[in-house]
Order: structure tokens, then C-alpha cells, then sequence
């Protein structure tokens, strides 16, 4: 079976990526060869899963950045942007 490319070179922000669907979004992504930026509220147990999302990625052969806060919130929503760009210049 050959590998999923549909997202290679790409990079995809997916918000409330810690559990649920934002964490299955984010590994589907990661494993079609997107860079992925993983959003969570950041309290201790949201951090938790998404480092171990991270390393889960990372074991898969992805890349990935987390950025932690209330999206509602705009210095979050500023931080997952300059995040994005920093994975756009191959810089995660």
C-alpha cells in the first residue's frame, strides 16, 4: 500500500487538537504528509495530550508544533498564526 501524500507540503492548524476529533483530524493530516500545528486550551490536562500527540506524530515520521491558549483569545489566535508561518518556512 503506498503511502497518503494529499497533504505533503502543506501545513494544516487544527484547533481543540488535544482529544476527539481536532486529535484524529490531526494525526490523519500528519500521516497524509501534512506539517501540523496542534492547538489545545493548554490547562495541565489538554497539555498533556497534546505532547503525547506530538510525540505520537513525531514517532510517525511527521512534524509538529503546539501552540497552548483560549482561541477566542486574539494573542492566541496570533500565536497559532505566526506559528503557521514558522512551519511554513520549515522552521518545525
Amino acid at each position: 500500500m503506498q503511502p497518503n501524500t494529499l497533504l505533503t507540503s502543506k501545513v494544516v492548524v487544527v484547533t481543540g487538537a488535544s482529544r476527539g476529533i481536532g486529535r484524529a483530524i490531526a494525526l490523519s493530516a500528519s500521516q497524509s504528509g501534512a506539517r501540523v500545528v496542534v492547538h489545545y486550551f493548554g490547562d495541565d490536562a489538554t497539555t498533556k495530550e497534546a505532547e503525547e500527540l506530538i510525540k505520537e506524530i513525531e514517532q510517525g515520521g511527521g512534524q509538529a508544533v503546539k501552540v497552548a491558549g483560549d482561541i477566542a483569545k486574539a494573542e492566541t489566535a496570533a500565536l497559532v498564526r505566526e506559528r503557521l508561518f514558522e512551519s511554513l518556512r520549515g522552521k518545525c
